[in-house]
């Protein structure tokens, strides 16, 4: 498995802040056709996953659709893309994501099987009220992980 390039910085009350390319988001497929022509099944697949557990499913357009279950979280760290948007889709149970948007502001994204929603490039977001769900998600650049209170007010240092 790949291990990816992660550049670390300390802000205000010591939360992490990581910027990486997520292995699960962009390794490389070792079948011929690269999942191509194949049915994907993330909801069989998540009963062998652990709470919080990530599954590439199918490379595409440079990047890979990719899920994960999740069960029982309180909140997840917060995470950014700050050169594309990423698609969430809920394929069973149900999850709030919660989107910061302007200097103190937070929207709330419930969402329940079947449904999606796109967080746009730039907006810091994270889940929260996770039961038992399996979410299929497509981020096709970077991401940067935060683990501070309110990312917007700490520090992010550049990529070396």
């Amino acid at each position: 498995m790949h291990t990816p390039k992660v550049s670390e910085d300390r802000g205000q009350g010591g939360a992490q802040i990581g910027v990486a390319e997520h292995s699960y988001k962009t390794c490389g497929c070792t079948t011929p056709d690269h999942g191509a022509m194949r049915i994907h099944d993330p909801v069989a697949i998540a009963r062998d996953l652990s709470p919080f557990d990530f599954q590439e499913l199918a490379p595409f357009n440079g990047a890979a659709f990719c899920m994960y279950y999740g069960d029982q979280l309180d909140q997840s760290d917060w995470e950014l893309h700050p050169d594309t948007d990423e698609l969430l889709m809920v394929l069973s149970g149900s999850v709030t994501v919660e989107i910061l948007t302007g200097t103190t502001d937070r929207y709330h994204l419930p969402l329940a099987a079947g449904q999606f929603a796109i967080v746009p490039k730039g907006h810091w977001h994270r889940h929260i009220e996770v039961d038992d769900v399996v979410e299929m998600f497509y981020t096709p650049g970077a991401t940067i992980d935060s683990t501070a209170d309110d990312p917007r007010t700490v520090h992010v240092a550049a990529d070396p």
